[in-house]
């Protein structure tokens, strides 16, 4: 294992040690609330948040990439001030006329909820915010307990105003809200920000700069939103609010993936800027990529083996269904991650229009198809949307970098574990006792073999931390 490889590790271990238990509070806390909500409140919820999901990046207009980009490879004072100073300040005036703009329209919209909808709406474009300048400050140990505090506040507000209080949606929205605010709170104390923002860094022309670079990043972030939610209202729209409650609980198990994935891909966005200028990148990107796609798929295998077995125990009985759709879902988190894996030479080398062309591709995709699929083929239709988008996105992606990088994909490895995993999913269909036993224990023994020297490394780095 090379100098970079290791960096790499050490700073993938230090976001998942943090980034890890705050995440399965908050998938944990998910699947409770299947004991308390109906389908119809759950498909509610989600959609609130979906809807927030898609706001918050238009009113901050994407600029935490602008910090993470300028802030990760120069950390001056100066620097740190400027970047903040114009950011913030853009983002203040943008959520000064959203605001006008909000409680202007509101009486005209039957909305429940909108006061609190509203502030969650404001701290979600603040978050990312000081969240990002976090990383971006190599403070990694604030960056990942931040998240935990947010999950354990969370967590423990939720069950209070579900188990004790009797509240609905109000109190879920009311308990994200607070553990948000506390996460910020945190930050804000321990980094002490304000001592970088300063008047005299207002600077119209790098505030230009900066949404200049950000701005191509905007329409990506929709389209990635469009692949992974529009189709909500579609089902809404066809299907019912209930339906919309089995697909979120469906989206759960992925989401697993998704958070190991991401904690991977903060440390991997950080190390390929930071090697991007060096001699042997494409080298260095080809091996992590070989390392990435073994893992990778190797857990889809094994939480597509699982599916059943995890919904039997961690949802109620009217959620079950949902493991109908989880390993459709799971396919299209392998493209999606993918896709992140290869959109990193857009932030590397400040190109982020390929991004949002890439992106746009894969929105409309998904759209396009969940029109044409829902309608007859349900939530299997709406899976299968999602999948093609982001297929769609990956293949745009490859093609798109090779102007960024050479990365020579593993495509043996590849197509090996796709076989596999279609017959794994395959075999999880059937109501075989024996063979489900026997998926299981075959998905566990190909994911050892196809990442033993990975585990063997990380072994080995852990027995070094722990007993030197």
């Amino acid at each position: 294992m090379n100098s970079s490889e290791k960096s790499l590790t050490a700073v993938t271990l230090i976001y998942t040690a943090g980034n890890f238990a705050s995440k399965v509070i908050s998938l944990f806390l998910v699947f409770i609330v299947t004991f308390y909500l109906s389908k119809e409140a759950v498909g509610q919820f989600d959609l609130i948040i979906t809807t927030i999901a898609l706001l918050a990046p238009l009113i901050s207009l994407q600029l935490s990439d602008a910090i993470l980009r300028w802030i990760i490879k120069d950390r001056n004072v100066d620097t740190i001030s400027n970047v903040l100073t114009n950011v913030f300040f853009v983002v203040c005036i943008n959520l000064l006329v959203f605001s006008l703009f909000y409680w202007g329209i509101i009486s005209y919209l039957n909305i429940e909820h909108p006061l609190v909808i509203y502030f969650l709406l404001l701290l979600n474009v603040l978050f990312p915010l000081f969240h990002i300048t976090a990383r971006s400050l190599g403070k990694n140990i604030e960056f990942a307990l931040s998240g935990l505090i947010f999950s354990v506040i969370y967590f423990s507000l939720t069950i209070v105003a579900l188990k004790f209080l009797g509240l609905k949606i109000d109190g879920l929205l009311i308990a994200y809200s607070i553990g948000i605010f506390g996460a910020i709170l945190y930050l804000i104390i321990k980094i002490r920000y304000l001592k970088y923002f300063s008047k005299k860094h207002i600077s119209i022309d790098r505030t230009r700069q900066y949404i200049r670079y950000s701005l191509p990043l905007l329409p990506n972030t929709i389209s990635w939103w469009a692949i992974a939610a529009s189709n909500r209202y579609l089902i809404l729209a066809f299907l019912g609010v209930a339906a919309n409650g089995i697909f979120a609980i469906s989206f759960k198990i992925p989401t697993i993936l998704l958070t190991l994935t991401g904690i991977f891909y903060l440390a991997w966005q950080e190390k390929a800027i930071q090697t991007y200028d060096k001699a042997d990148r494409d080298i260095y990107y080809s091996q992590v990529l070989e390392k990435y796609v073994r893992l990778l798929l190797s857990a889809v295998l094994v939480l597509i083996a699982f599916n059943k077995l995890i919904l039997t125990y961690i949802v109620d009985r009217s959620f079950f269904e949902a493991w109908k759709y989880t390993p459709i879902l799971l396919i299209a988190v392998i493209f999606q991650t993918l896709s992140s894996f290869y959109g990193t030479g857009y932030l590397s080398s400040k190109d982020t229009k390929g991004a949002f062309t890439t992106s746009v591709y894969g929105g409309l995709t998904t759209v396009g198809t969940s029109f044409l699929l829902i309608p007859y083929y349900g939530l299997y239709g709406a899976s299968f949307a999602i999948l093609l988008g982001y297929f769609v996105m990956f293949i745009a992606r490859v093609i798109q970098t090779k102007k960024y990088f050479s990365i020579k994909f593993p495509l043996k490895i590849f197509l090996i574990l796709s076989l596999l995993i279609c017959f794994t999913a395959i075999i999880s269909i059937t109501g075989n006792n024996l063979l489900f036993a026997m998926n299981l224990v075959l998905s566990l023994f190909v994911f050892g073999i196809f990442n033993r020297k990975m585990i063997f490394s990380y072994s080995k780095i852990l027995n070094n931390k722990i007993f030197r």
